[in-house]
C-alpha cells in the first residue's frame, strides 16, 4: 500500500496494552490535528529549541506535518498517540526527523519507531544523511539512536528551556552505510 510515492511502513512492538505489531500507517490531518491536542503543550519549548516552528493549533499544526517535505505517522502505544515525522531536504538530499508524544521520544517504542524512519529514509527514499535533535534527558531516545547506528555529533549546550531550567541537546547523525537493526 502507498501514499503517493512514499510506502508505508510496516512494523511494531509487543507487550501489555499495546496491540500485537500495531502498523504504522501515514496520518491524515484530522488525525494528526487530534493527536497534537494531547502532544502540543508538552512537545512546543523542545520543538522550538530544535527549530522545527510547528504552529500550536492542532489543525495549523496537521497542516504543517504534512508540508513542505515532510511526512508524518502516527501511533498509538498505550493509549497515549505518538508521531514519527520526517522532513526530506531535498537540497542536500538529508532528512530531519522528531518522535513526538507527550513524554516525548523518552519511550519504551522509540527504537522500533527510529528504525521504521530510518528505514525509510535510508532505503526507501535514499537519503544520504539523517539527522536528530535528542534532549539529553531522553536517555532511551539515546540509546535507540545508537542502536540503530547514529553518532552523537555534537553538544548543543543548554540549548533547551524546560521545567524552569537550561538542558542540552545531542545531535545524532547517520549515513546509511552505518545504519543497522537495533
Amino acid at each position: 500500500m502507498t501514499c503517493g510515492t512514499v510506502p508505508l511502513v510496516a512494523g511494531g512492538v509487543e507487550g501489555p496494552g499495546v496491540r500485537e505489531r500495531p502498523p504504522a500507517r501515514v496520518a491524515g490531518a484530522a488525525e494528526l490535528a487530534d493527536a497534537w491536542r494531547d502532544i502540543a503543550v508538552p512537545m512546543l519549548t523542545y520543538l522550538a529549541a530544535a527549530e522545527w516552528g510547528v504552529p500550536s493549533d492542532p489543525r495549523a499544526a496537521a497542516d504543517w506535518l504534512l508540508a513542505d517535505g515532510r511526512i508524518a505517522f502516527l501511533h498509538r502505544f498505550h493509549d497515549m498517540p505518538v508521531i514519527a515525522t520526517l522532513q526530506r531536504l531535498r537540497a542536500a538530499n538529508t532528512g530531519r526527523l522528531a518522535i513526538l508524544s507527550p513524554r516525548g521520544a523518552d519511550i519504551d517504542e522509540v527504537g522500533m519507531l527510529l528504525d521504521q524512519v530510518a528505514r525509510l529514509a535510508c532505503a526507501d527514499l535514499g537519503m544520504r544523511r539523517l539527522e536528530w535533535l535528542v534532549p539529553r534527558r531522553w536517555r532511551r531516545a539515546a540509546e535507540a539512536a545508537e542502536a540503530v547506528g547514529f553518532a552523537e555529533e555534537a553538544c548543543l549546550s543548554e540549548a533547551w528551556f524546560v521545567d524552569g531550567r537550561y538542558e542540552d541537546l545531542l545531535l545524532f547523525g547517520l549515513l546509511p552505510e552505518e545504519r543497522r537493526a537495533p
